[in-house]
């Protein structure tokens, strides 16, 4: 296949579509987004099969850029150029990036340019290409993870095929999941549908590195039952960089709150009554945008067995310690009376929150390991009366340490699909998956969750907690029916973390007597008293094949299972085999 195509379309059938500024795109997509903030720059895509189209629709009368690499720069970066020239013939080009300079011409091509014109001042491509090209020196296989997308526009077209310049600031980078399972459904809001809108009244935000704010939101009353069928963040414009997380958890529906929490009063989110409010259902991260749950699920609200309050917890992020920022942020609901067939719960599955996740300095890939066993799923299902669950979706989270997320899914020691999998992830987009096929847990399965941390640029080790710059290993799991399980956490045992110190420790006071160590003594004791160096190899060992304690539940009623054995997977899962490795 030549390295330059050409071709020459007409505008004819998209100028009669034309009703504004920007032209519509020439085919449905599935997806769609502006990859700058100022919208001059929209990506479209579709997956079929083995093979995707994309459509890009540029603000610009010169060429444009788009590629993906491994950390949003040029080395190592698949790029395709194109143009269209004064003669409106089209061109495009299949290149590598070999570092901050003009990106090399691959000498084969494996794109195929379907469509190229400019209207009203902006310029379209269309092209395909298989997601995996079989292409291993040059191109980069669009795979289910998150991806690092690069995109470029100069203003005017290069002087000739081998004329590529410089784009100037007319760059940037996103990450998206490209071919990470089907597009989120656009659901048609029923005639009936309505919104609750669950906000903080221009909170002041402390002025410390880290805060969760909490409110007790009165929910509608309503006399039957309705489903909640979409959620969609409401960010306070210009505090994008400090809300890094919100989370609505309806309470019990014999929840009883004081007169003076309800409404704009702020609660401590360890308060006491909020135990009652702890299943997370409806979850905002950094990157993330509306959620519109599947046709034939929904979260029950209103009647007399469902939440008739809700807790808003907020997670600002606020490093340069400022004292100006006022905030509005929260989550919109919109629910209806047209019931859908099942009702659908969220499944927290993960680390306990707390200073016995450890993470070792220095280290290109540790792996933190968290179970659920059948223990857990077993007593729920029988209290409930199921025989399974069937999971819709995946909202994998970590912090700024992790590189990597696996949810695994086990049956009788035999591994089956992931449940979700991101080899690349990136803290700054963590929307959730939605999954097809959806997995199917039985009562006598376990999932565990692998959260890989990249802590090269660490000289302490990192301890799980609330803050960015701590630790969590978690999956939420959407899932239906809907029963009374809305954890199942797991932490490593006092005992592993005893013996781990008395075999790597470097100091000898009697201060740090493990017997009476407070938490500041213990996080003080880990970070500087332990022989990193020699200590994670053992620690990963831990990790991955000690025995653990597991807590799961929902609201006041958990159970509590000490010390369970390692979950073993004798048969592991092999995904089928590309294409390229067939030959």
């Amino acid at each position: 296949m030549l390295s330059l195509s050409a071709v020459f379309v007409s505008l004819a059938f998209l100028c009669a579509r034309c009703t504004d500024a920007r032209p519509e795109t020439s085919m449905e997509y599935s997806h769609s987004v502006f990859l700058d903030e100022d919208e001059k720059y929209q990506l479209n895509w579709e997956v079929f099969d083995e093979r995707v189209t994309f459509e890009v629709i540029v603000e610009t009368t010169g060429y444009v850029g788009l590629g993906w690499s491994a950390k949003g720069g040029m080395m190592d970066a698949d790029i395709i150029t194109a143009w269209v020239d004064s003669q409106g013939q089209g061109y495009i080009q299949d290149r590598f990036g070999v570092g901050f300079m003009k990106p090399d011409e691959d000498t084969v091509s494996d794109i195929f340019l379907e469509m190229a014109m400019e209207m009203s001042g902006f310029t379209i491509i269309r092209f395909s290409r298989q997601l995996d090209t079989c292409d291993k020196e040059h191109d980069r296989p669009i795979t289910t993870g998150t991806m690092r997308v690069i995109w470029s526009y100069g203003e005017s077209d290069p002087a000739s095929p081998a004329g590529l310049y410089y784009h100037s600031t007319n760059r940037g980078v996103k990450t998206l999941r490209l071919a990470g399972g089907p597009a989120e459904p656009d659901t048609v809001l029923p005639s009936d549908a309505k919104t609750i809108v669950i906000t903080v009244d221009n909170f002041n935000v402390p002025v410390v590195d880290t805060f969760y704010e909490c409110r007790i939101i009165e929910l509608p009353k309503l006399d039957t039952k309705h489903h909640v069928i979409k959620d969609e963040p409401i960010i306070t414009p210009g505090n994008e960089g400090v809300v890094h997380h919100m989370i609505v958890y309806p309470c019990s529906a014999s929840f009883k709150p004081d007169n003076t929490s309800i409404g704009g009063q702020s609660v401590a989110c360890e308060e006491t009554m909020l135990q009652e409010c702890t299943s997370a259902v409806f979850l905002w991260a950094v990157g993330a945008g509306a959620t519109n749950f599947p046709e034939h699920v929904g979260y029950p609200l209103g009647g007399p067995d469902e939440s008739k309050y809700a807790r808003l917890e907020i997670h600002y992020d606020n490093p340069e310690l400022r004292s100006d920022i006022f905030d509005n942020s929260g989550m919109r609901l919109t629910y209806t009376a047209q019931l859908r067939p099942h009702d659908m719960g969220v499944l927290t599955v993960g680390k306990i929150v707390s200073l016995s996740h450890v993470i070792p300095p220095q280290q290109e890939a540790f792996i933190s390991n968290t179970k659920c066993n059948e223990k857990c799923f077993n007593a729920a299902f029988e209290s409930d009366g199921v025989d399974e669950i069937n999971v819709f979706g995946a909202a994998p989270h970590t912090h700024l340490a992790g590189r990597a997320i696996v949810t695994r899914h086990i049956r009788n020691g035999v591994e089956l699909p992931y449940i979700v999998k991101d080899d690349t992830y990136d803290f700054n987009y963590q929307a959730s998956v939605n999954l097809e096929p959806e997995a199917v847990i039985r009562r006598t399965d376990s999932v565990t969750v692998e959260c890989t941390y990249g802590t090269m640029d660490q000289n302490e080790a990192i301890f799980g907690g609330l803050g960015t710059r701590d630790e969590m290993c978690i999956s939420f799991l959407y899932y239906y029916p809907r029963i009374s399980l809305s954890n199942c956490l797991s932490k490593l045992t006092d005992q592993n973390l005893e013996e781990l110190f008395t075999e790597y420790h470097t100091v000898t006071d009697p201060k740090y007597d493990w017997s009476s160590l407070d938490a500041e003594g213990y996080s003080d004791l880990m970070r500087n008293n332990v022989s990193w160096k020699d200590a994670a190899g053992r620690l990963q060992e831990i990790e991955m094949a000690s025995n653990y304690d597991q807590f799961c539940g929902s609201g006041k009623k958990y159970q509590y299972h000490p010390s369970e054995p390692a979950i073993t997977i004798n048969v592991p899962y092999k995904p089928a085999p590309s294409p390229c490795d067939l030959d």
